[in-house]
């Protein structure tokens, strides 16, 4: 079993030569504020956060009037 100290060194050495090589360069939503959720304890927050980033609530309004 690996400690906890190598286990640390080998994922810091596996994302540095990620960056390195560029495979960070191109994420979707880099350099915009995060959105913190504080219903992640909420199974079903993923559903909650597609309906708000995609306004699924405005859509079902608009097809309404």
């Amino acid at each position: 079993m690996f400690s906890e100290r190598a286990i640390k060194l080998i994922a810091d050495a596996k994302i540095e030569q990620a960056i390195i090589g560029g495979e960070f360069d191109h994420i979707e939503g880099w350099g915009q504020p995060f959105e913190f959720d504080c219903q992640r304890h909420d199974p079903n927050w993923w559903v909650k956060q597609k309906y708000k980033t995609e306004r699924i609530e405005e859509l079902k309004r608009s097809e309404n009037q």
